[in-house]
């Protein structure tokens, strides 16, 4: 499967889970080569969170490269861990930056 669709929806200034400039493409590819099969699920529905952002608490479940089943959730009491995922758009609606954060992370002011 090709990545083509997600950085068809990045900006030329894309902060994508902190890989920058020239780092984008290998860094991203690398990560799906890594983590064969992952499936990343939406665990309740995007809550906006700015003027040009959203945020959402997901799992991730993936195959390591030794065979391995792995599951990271973004909120486990267990951990304890409070986590979202947050996509935050530029003024042409274009990916700006995706980031996993606290949950309760301020948001920068537009």
């Amino acid at each position: 499967t090709s990545l083509d669709p997600v950085f068809d929806m990045c900006s030329e200034n894309i902060d994508l889970y902190g890989l920058t400039g020239d780092d984008v493409r290998p860094g991203f590819v690398s990560f799906f080569g890594k983590h064969q099969g992952l499936y990343h699920e939406l665990i309740e529905e995007p809550e906006v969170v700015g003027t040009t952002a959203v945020q959402y608490s997901f799992v991730k479940k993936w195959t390591e490269e030794d065979g391995e089943e792995k599951v990271w959730k973004s909120i486990d009491p267990d951990k304890p861990r409070n986590k979202v995922e947050r996509l935050e758009f530029d003024e042409e609606g274009m990916l700006e930056k995706v980031s996993v954060v606290e949950a309760d992370a301020p948001f920068p002011l537009q």
